[in-house]
């Protein structure tokens, strides 16, 4: 190929142009993403330095609108793209992180898989995914729900980079409390759970301005997995005892 062909490439015409196909479109915090990503060559020999995989989050927040990547990850090797050759496949997966916030109304994501190649135009894809929460986190979700606290309309939003859950009671302890608000972390063994309970709804603590920095002004309870999961499934019935009593011995602290 000349020089014109190498500068036509170079600016993404007739180079070459990728394709994913993925296993399903929802996962779960912790869950692998797995997919094929394939490969189509152009007239031009390329080079790619690296596969990488990107996750963007676009959040809308109050006045603000957020759009950044939520996590990266190479996900191969570089290698050469011959001119003209056949499609090339590549199996792929990626274990989510449990860090990133989950889907809602206001926060999506969008699967991004492309080939780093130098002084070329990237030839990536994008595939729209919804992120959902952990078993755990669903189990004491579910367990809240089914002891009638009902989310607030900014419930999910992040304050920086901290997603924080928060609902008004409807059942048990309504009349005694004004809001609960509700912060996860994990990892693979255990999850941890802030609690702060507001008599009088007033609105986040300044701690949660900044991600897990905590002191003993909210409650941390660390729940093993093995106590929220059975069988794959979230245990909902186990989880409301536990949410039950954490709520209780936390609210006996502010009489």
């Amino acid at each position: 190929m000349g020089i014109f062909e190498k500068v036509m490439a170079g600016m993404g015409i007739g180079a070459a142009r990728v394709e994913i196909t993925l296993e399903k479109q929802v996962y779960r915090l912790g869950e692998e993403i797995e997919g094929k990503l394939i490969i189509h060559s152009g007239g031009e020999d390329q080079t790619v330095d690296k596969v990488y995989l990107n996750l963007k989050m676009d959040a809308k927040q109050r006045s603000e609108h957020i759009v950044r990547s939520a996590t990266t990850a190479q996900i191969a090797d570089g290698f050469t793209i011959k001119a003209n050759s056949p499609p090339r496949e590549i199996n792929f997966l990626y274990r989510l992180p449990y860090y990133i916030p989950v889907s809602s109304n206001r926060i999506q994501y969008t699967l991004k898989v492309g080939l780093d190649i130098k002084n070329a135009l990237d030839p990536y894809v994008m595939q729209p995914v919804q992120i959902r929460p952990s078993l755990e986190m669903e189990a004491i979700l579910e367990a809240l729900k089914g002891l009638g606290f009902v989310h607030t309309p900014d419930s999910g939003e992040l304050e920086r980079d901290t997603q924080i859950f928060a609902f008004y009671p409807s059942g048990f302890m309504q009349g005694k409390l004004a809001e609960l608000e509700i912060l996860f972390n994990q990892n693979k063994t255990n999850l941890y759970l802030y609690l702060e309970l507001d008599r009088k709804a007033k609105g986040l603590s300044w701690l949660f301005m900044k991600p897990l920095y905590l002191d003993d002004k909210h409650s941390r309870f660390t729940i093993p997995s093995t106590e929220l999961v059975a069988g794959g499934r979230p245990s909902i019935e186990r989880a409301s005892r536990m949410v039950t009593a954490f709520i209780q011995q936390e609210f006996n602290k502010m009489l």
